[in-house]
């Protein structure tokens, strides 16, 4: 009997539908995250591992139904574990994010844009600090847990352009939105 309650309270808490705030004239804050544990095996038959820490706070404005633009921060920390020697990156950037389905779905698919300027510093035998530039394209899905509260799960291909080097990242992400109301 028991059982049979719980099936039937699930099955009616997942089929309501939930009015989220993605329309024209509200806001949007919160960020996403991520851990990364790289192992990277060297010709040479050394292995590196390395660690990666990523945390990007936004805020943006709904110009549009379903259409947001906005601005970001972000955190990312490089760590090699085998040698004394580390990778931070400050940033600030724009962001566009477009969602698919309307607005009265628990579920929404999303494609985001965005641009980052990059300031550096690296440690291995000397310290070094510079700036770049970041380029990416986000594709997730948003679970509304309420009309104002979202939870993320996306993966991006990021592009990174230094004086001396290009880097290349694809990262999964989990992040958090709020979702206010003009």
């Amino acid at each position: 009997m028991k059982k049979i309650l719980l099936t039937t309270i699930f099955a009616f808490a997942i089929s309501l539908t939930v009015q989220s705030q993605i329309t024209e004239g509200n806001w949007m804050v919160g960020g996403s995250g991520s851990y990364n544990h790289i192992t990277v095996d060297n010709d040479n038959g050394t292995v590196n591992k390395n660690s990666r820490l990523t945390i990007k706070p936004d805020v943006g404005y709904f110009i549009l139904d379903k259409l947001v633009v906005g601005s970001s921060m972000g955190y990312y920390h490089y760590k090699s574990i085998d040698f004394d020697s580390y990778n931070k990156n400050y940033s600030i950037g724009l962001f566009s994010r477009y969602y698919f389905l309307k607005s009265n779905k628990r579920f929404n698919l999303f494609t985001q844009i965005h641009y980052d300027r990059v300031f550096f510093e690296t440690k291995s035998s000397n310290l070094v600090k510079g700036n770049g530039n970041r380029y990416g394209l986000k594709v997730g899905q948003v679970i509304f847990f309420n009309s104002s509260v979202g939870l993320e799960f996306s993966i991006d291909y990021e592009k990174e352009v230094y004086e001396f080097n290009t880097v290349n990242n694809i990262n999964v992400n989990i992040g958090f939105q709020i979702h206010l109301e003009k």
